[in-house]
């Protein structure tokens, strides 16, 4: 499982990932290259899906899986630009988009966008870490008050079996 460290370093991989792909100008692909694009990004997706769904609180540390959702971050980001880049809104946003910037003067319309989705990537995903750490939190205070709670009725069942004791001696 990725550390509090890498945290950061992930969400920018990530972002730079969705970012280059940015780069890439959809229209130039045949259509028939673009719809095998939309296949294989939703066979990724779900894959990653998958992957990030799992049940890994029953895992050990070094268990092979805590890798490997730490990699989906990873794919989802690349799955996700391709998405966006591949589907039908996608590619009119897409071109929209360009054609704004290119109006307005930019000379590298594609390099703006890129900028952009890094920016917009990297705060979604430490927003969204932010808000993980924020239930894992609420998580561990709910089990710590839950065992608090099975140790104070255990107390008060011991201290009436002792009461009971005590009144039948």
């Amino acid at each position: 499982m990725a550390t509090s460290k890498s945290v950061p370093a992930l969400n920018l991989a990530s972002a730079a990932l969705a970012g280059a792909v940015t780069l890439v100008r959809p229209a130039r692909f045949p259509r028939w290259a673009r719809r095998g694009l939309v296949w294989a990004n939703t066979a990724g997706t779900a894959g990653s899906v998958f992957l990030t769904v799992r049940n890994r609180d029953d895992l050990p540390p070094e268990h092979p899986l805590h890798r490997a959702v730490s990699s989906s971050d990873l794919i989802a980001a690349a799955t996700g630009g391709l998405m966006l880049v591949t589907s039908g809104i996608g590619l009119k946003a897409d071109d929209k988009i360009e054609q704004f910037l290119v109006k307005r003067g930019f000379k590298h319309p594609r390099v703006w966008m890129a900028v952009g989705v890094v920016g917009v990537v990297f705060l979604a995903k430490t927003l969204q870490d932010a808000g993980s750490k924020k239930a894992e939190a609420m998580r561990e205070q709910f089990k710590s008050a839950e065992q608090d709670e099975k140790t104070a009725i255990g107390k008060t069942d011991a201290t009436i079996n002792r009461n009971i004791a005590d009144g039948t001696r």
